[in-house]
């Protein structure tokens, strides 16, 4: 038996934790290796030139960088996909820190350890925090790869800034579910 409930909770996540990983790097790849292709491509030129610059606004598209590496990871990645795949990822973690808790009938017990409800909260948030981390970590790690291989010339600082905001985003959706949680079980 564990000795606290963030390792539990580390290890109960451990492999869907890595199947994030997988997806998120191998999504990372896909659209990093469209990227050149989509450059190249007159026909695409041609196509971001003649549509609506309000219609691209709305899809949070930059027409003057989208045919750049930077504009297109950021119209394909970190205007939505990113935002809720690590949103999601929280959203589980935590709803699985509480809810899961509850309906396994294992929540009494945690509860009923020598340790205090808070301190409990606090670890299971910790947990959220770690996985949701490590999975925006290998989103940046991904890109940094890729970044060489198929030429996006992305900075490294603005890979880790993109990853460090999808991180925080995710960490605010994950608290939100923590206390939605823990409201829930106490009434």
């Amino acid at each position: 038996m564990l000795r606290n409930v963030f390792a539990k909770e580390i290890r109960d996540r451990a492999r869907s934790t890595v199947w994030w990983i997988l997806s998120a790097s191998a999504l990372i790849a896909w659209m990093s290796f469209i990227y050149p292709i989509m450059r190249d491509s007159e026909a695409m030129a041609q196509f971001v030139e003649d549509f609506p610059p309000e219609m691209m606004a709305v899809f949070g598209i930059d027409p003057a960088t989208y045919l750049t590496g930077a504009g297109f990871i950021q119209a394909q990645f970190f205007s939505l996909v990113g935002p809720l795949m690590l949103i999601g990822l929280a959203i589980t973690v935590a709803v699985g820190a509480t809810a899961s808790e509850e309906k396994n009938g294992t929540m009494d017990m945690l509860l009923s350890l020598p340790i205090s409800r808070s301190a409990v909260m606090i670890q299971k948030a910790g947990a959220v925090e770690v996985i949701t981390g490590t999975v925006a970590l290998s989103i940046a790690a991904s890109l940094a790869v890729t970044n060489g291989v198929f030429g996006l010339g992305l900075s490294i600082v603005g890979i880790l800034a993109a990853s460090l905001s999808l991180w925080l985003l995710a960490l605010v959706f994950g608290a939100i579910t923590l206390v939605f949680g823990e409201i829930g079980r106490a009434h």
